[in-house]
């Protein structure tokens, strides 16, 4: 006889229960990837290789799942950093040890096979032998003692030999029940042994019962499933009892295992309920991702709190009940599915802002030319800062960028504006030293400034005090707090053109011409344009004051008094056009600076 292959498989897995319900549970997703790999290849070291082949599935399982996570943050991160999911490939490092540990297994399981399915062939022919055997022996012209002898022994190679395949089980174990109620009830055997054999059996089947009726009380439903297995077939290996015990010892077995696997049951139907109860949620919290898949996304940071939440959800969907396998098939179809969706729309977002990127970055290389040329360039620091000032606003507003992407630009602006401030803190620093010093200096020559006598010469005077303006703008700057020591000064030269009686006229071109000289002395475009500006306006109200008088003049009649409020107009015109002329003389020489 040939074994099905299918069968044998059947078989060895039926085998192997009692070692899966006497190994302890471990939770492998405690481990580590190199823990699992280590772990791994001590089992595939066991004899009995279908012993562990539950332990090798939930090792698998939980590798994948830990490497595959770390390929979805992998490939996220790759996607984030303007990746395309089409160039995207890799391969976690350890994938490719587990998958050769992971062959071995499977030759070792296929060798296993082929070996049990010779050793059911065997014990096939072995069993058939024994059914042979006994039925020869009932006709043999033997003592009764010599043939019990025989028949126990019989019995007892029976019990020793293995078992056959699945296919073969029932039929031969009914041949063999066959043969032996056959060598009970028609061989002519002492009473008094038979009853002997009966009652011995009897015993066994009432422990059996007994064990079957214990397992009401266990709690692992498979461990209940394994061990009334178990019993069964150790029902079949006892023989007969006496013939009007038979159907009430067989009821009371019978009604053991109905209760227990009325149980069972019960167990899977409320499981099958919680999985279908799990499927549901697990669709509803893919109904969540796929509401979030069709917002409106139009930033970096709105992906990445979007991504947040699928990912919570996609925890919060690991969590979810066990389902039978048709459930979970179809439920993590549905997860990859909606999950896909997702990562491909924002996908074509980064394809999409790949490009604009591309400006962005120009847009930042530009920027950060300005401000290291900026550093060196010959202008007031005051322009230079509102220049700096634009530039960080502009910076701002240039666009978000990967930090793959951003980070080297960024570090190339910072650098450029760090060397600007730091620039203009070392200028001022030197700058209020100077203006310390210019400022001891000045307080000295203020007093002698105001130890100044006029001589009776106007003209050498004048003269005197031109000089003392000019040492004074040479000295240069004192620090605005200190700027008294400025009005002290100019108290005391308006002091002398006062006690002098300088004309009004006089007087205010030599200011005007000391302040040109200081404008001169500081460079100070500022400033200088400020002070252009001020002549300008006063230029158009002077001129619409002069265009007010020649509309009105226009009106005067002839007569005494009209005539003399005409002449004092016309005075006021040409008054205010030699003011005019002479503001557009100091216009021009501003201009000239």
């Amino acid at each position: 006889m040939t074994q099905d292959s299918n069968e044998v498989e059947k078989e060895i897995k039926k085998q192997d229960i009692v070692n899966k319900n006497t190994v302890i549970e471990i939770d492998y997703n405690l481990y580590s990837h190199h823990e699992l790999l280590h772990k791994l290849s001590e089992l595939i070291t066991t004899e009995n290789i279908y012993s562990i082949t539950k332990s090798i599935d939930a090792i698998k399982a939980v590798f994948y799942k830990k490497i595959n996570a770390e390929k979805d943050v992998h490939k996220e991160e790759y996607l984030k950093n303007e990746g395309s999911i089409e160039e995207y490939k890799f391969v976690h490092p350890l994938e490719k040890d587990f998958k050769k540990l992971f062959s071995e297994f499977r030759k070792k399981k296929a060798e296993y096979r082929e070996k049990i399915e010779l050793e059911f062939a065997k014990n096939l022919k072995i069993k058939n032998q024994i059914i042979k055997d006994i039925e020869s022996i009932i006709s043999d012209e033997e003592t009764i003692k010599e043939t019990f002898e025989k028949f126990r022994a019989l019995q007892d190679k029976w019990r020793a030999t293995g078992e056959v395949g699945i296919g073969y089980r029932n039929d031969i174990w009914k041949s063999y029940h066959h043969q032996v109620e056959k060598f009970y009830d028609f061989i002519k055997i002492n009473n008094d042994l038979r009853d002997l054999d009966f009652d011995r059996n009897l015993k066994q089947k009432n422990s059996i019962c007994e064990q079957a009726e214990a397992l009401m009380k266990e709690k692992s439903i498979n461990k209940v499933h394994t061990e009334l297995q178990l019993l069964h077939e150790k029902w079949k290996e006892v023989g007969p009892v006496k013939r009007e015990l038979r159907e009430e010892i067989w009821e009371r077995f019978k009604e053991a295992t109905h209760k227990l696997n009325k149980r069972r049951n019960k167990h899977f139907l409320d499981l099958k309920e919680k999985g279908k109860k799990s499927f549901e949620n697990k669709s509803a919290i893919c109904q969540k991702i796929t509401t979030l898949t069709e917002s409106e996304v139009k930033s970096h940071n709105e992906w990445n709190n979007l991504t947040s939440q699928v990912q919570e959800l996609e925890a919060e969907w690991k969590k979810q009940a066990p389902m039978s396998k048709e459930y979970n098939k179809a439920a993590w179809k549905i997860l990859r599915d909606t999950l896909s969706n997702f990562y491909a729309k924002k996908n074509e977002f980064y394809k999409e802002k790949k490009e604009e990127n591309k400006q962005i970055i120009q847009n930042k290389i530009v920027l950060c030319e300005k401000a290291e040329e900026l550093v060196n360039s010959e202008v007031s620091w005051k322009e230079k800062t509102d220049k700096v000032n634009k530039l960080n606003e502009d910076w701002k507003k240039s666009g978000y960028l990967p930090k793959s992407q951003s980070d080297k630009l960024w570090k190339r602006f910072r650098s450029a504006m760090d060397n600007f401030y730091d620039s203009k803190k070392s200028f001022f620093k030197k700058l209020d030293k100077e203006k310390a010093d210019n400022l001891a200096k000045k307080e000295k020559f203020l007093k002698t400034v105001q130890k100044f006598k006029l001589s009776k010469d106007k003209k050498l005077n004048l003269n005197a005090l031109e000089d003392f303006q000019k040492e004074w703008r040479s000295i240069g700057y004192v620090t605005r707090e200190k700027n008294h020591t400025e009005d002290d000064f100019r108290k005391s030269i308006d002091g002398f053109y006062k006690e002098m009686k300088v004309d009004r006229k006089e007087l205010i071109d030599i200011k005007f011409n000391n302040k040109l000289e200081t404008l001169k002395a500081k460079s100070d475009s500022f400033a200088i344009n400020k002070e252009k500006q001020l002549i300008i306006n006063k230029i158009k109200d002077l001129q619409k004051e002069v265009n007010q008088y020649e509309t009105n003049i226009s009106f005067f009649g002839s007569s005494k008094g009209a005539d003399k409020l005409k002449s004092q107009i016309e005075k006021k015109i040409e008054s205010g056009k030699a003011e005019i002329d002479s503001l557009k003389d100091k216009l021009k020489q501003l201009n000239d600076l």
